[in-house]
């Protein structure tokens, strides 16, 4: 159920490909139908085929900076990369008269509702003006799960380009994982692990992914 007071943007990453994912052990071909209360919303459509191909030289640069051991461990900086391309693309997107934006994977299937405007409202409990980026209060991890990520505006920019300071995450000898890249890459704003609605991932065959949930371990 969308609230219709939000502008919503569906981009969608097409490809006419099988889609490997080692880390989640998937295969196979990930397209769906758009569901049908979206298609009121605006869609913008990214050939993946063609962002790859723009993609491979620097793709080619991160796995000579990164060098990951194995080849599961190349396929998901690859496969981080063909994601962190998508979200690049997508901040064309952007509302940028927006006060805030909230970025949602598109293969969630969401527990209860999700009421956006009242996590910014004074109602909520939170403080008022928050600046940076809120995400799960679960996760498990030390950085931030943002399989979904409200942001305020300062914040869009860092979070969706991120892309752009791989290297420099590279080079920095953190140890590799997304969210840690994330939580890299959105070192100049504060970040929230507030939201406490939980979301499963739908997999490549339909199955909800089996969700443990464990309360993040960042400071809150």
């Amino acid at each position: 159920k969308i609230d219709r007071s939000l502008r919503c943007v569906l981009v969608v990453s097409r490809t006419h490909r099988p889609i490997e994912n080692p880390w989640s052990r998937e295969f196979g071909f990930s397209e769906r139908d758009i569901p049908a209360e979206l298609k009121t919303f605006e869609t913008k459509l990214i050939e993946q085929d063609h962002l790859d191909v723009e993609q491979q030289n620097l793709i080619n640069q991160l796995m000579e900076l990164a060098r990951p051991p194995t080849e599961q461990d190349q396929k998901i900086v690859h496969n981080l990369v063909r994601y962190l391309g998508v979200l690049d693309r997508a901040h064309r997107f952007v509302d940028e008269s927006a006060d805030y934006i909230f970025h949602i994977r598109p293969d969630l299937y969401w527990h209860r509702n999700l009421h956006i405007p009242g996590l910014i409202s004074p109602m909520s409990g939170l403080p008022s003006g928050i600046r940076g980026m809120m995400t799960a209060s679960w996760g498990g991890g030390k950085a931030p799960n943002d399989r979904f990520a409200l942001l305020s505006r300062d914040a869009v920019g860092d979070y969706f380009r991120r892309l752009r300071c791989l290297e420099d995450f590279f080079n920095s000898g953190q140890g590799f994982s997304g969210e840690n890249f994330l939580a890299f890459a959105m070192s100049r704003h504060r970040i929230m692990p507030w939201i406490t609605t939980r979301a499963s991932r739908v997999r490549i065959d339909g199955v909800l992914g089996n969700e443990k949930f464990k309360p993040t371990l960042m400071p809150r």
